[in-house]
């Protein structure tokens, strides 16, 4: 496009100047290297650009040819003319391509974060069962009293500890995946805190108090992350 601009303000500079022959022998080639250079984008671009943006190119194209031929016959007014329909159509092409680059980022965007809510909904589920299954784990050590913890139990915690852990790994990796929105990913790396302290305590079979605290407290914050992602007020 500002290519073709300069063209055709140096061809208008060189009539002005007294130059017509000078102008049209400048132009014919300079115009013929711009054609040759928007069919190259038309044909690479056939798998981009769509629809519009390639009827434009096309119709670019053709004002070009006109372009030349009116200054092969050394018609000055309809060489500009030609040239400057070249220019527009140029212009709206680029303006049309910008608005579907555009429309593909956004659509990437509201992907993205369509893909990282439904992830933090997975992790506030996951979390609100290893909480509740923390909770029943702990009535059932607090019943047996100072008898000594079964197998079974110690291998329920050993398992709930491990889906702790997975949490924690996803939030970790949620944040790394969510850089470009800095307070969503500062709440994700407050939540981590929780969760690893959740896990060390179930680490020694801990499931009482501190632990399902430090479990609800990532929840809420999970829960705030979800909320935020929706782009609810409260």
């Amino acid at each position: 496009v500002e290519t073709q601009e300069q063209l055709i303000r140096e061809f208008a500079e060189r009539h002005q100047a007294g130059q017509p022959e000078e102008a049209f022998s400048s132009f014919i080639p300079q115009q013929t290297d711009v054609e040759k250079r928007t069919q190259k984008l038309f044909e690479d671009a056939s798998g981009l650009a769509r629809g519009e943006v390639k009827s434009l190119l096309e119709q670019a194209i053709q004002a070009m040819q006109a372009a030349r031929a009116t200054a092969q016959e050394r018609n000055a007014a309809q060489t500009t003319q030609n040239a400057e329909l070249a220019q527009r159509m140029m212009r709206q092409a680029l303006e049309r391509v910008n608005q579907e680059q555009l429309s593909h980022e956004q659509r990437q965007n509201f992907e993205k974060w369509q893909m990282a809510l439904q992830k933090v909904g997975e992790l506030i589920g996951a979390q609100r069962d290893i909480f509740r299954k923390t909770q029943s784990l702990d009535i059932e050590r607090q019943k047996a009293r100072n008898k000594e913890p079964a197998q079974s139990w110690k291998d329920s915690v050993v398992i709930l500890r491990k889906a702790q852990e997975a949490v924690g790994e996803d939030v970790a990796q949620l944040e790394k995946a969510l850089q470009d929105a800095p307070v969503i990913t500062a709440i994700l790396g407050r939540v981590q805190q929780p969760l690893r302290e959740a896990t060390q305590h179930l680490s020694v079979f801990d499931c009482g108090k501190s632990t399902q605290e430090a479990q609800q407290a990532a929840l809420r914050d999970l829960q705030v992350i979800a909320a935020a992602l929706r782009g609810d007020d409260k």
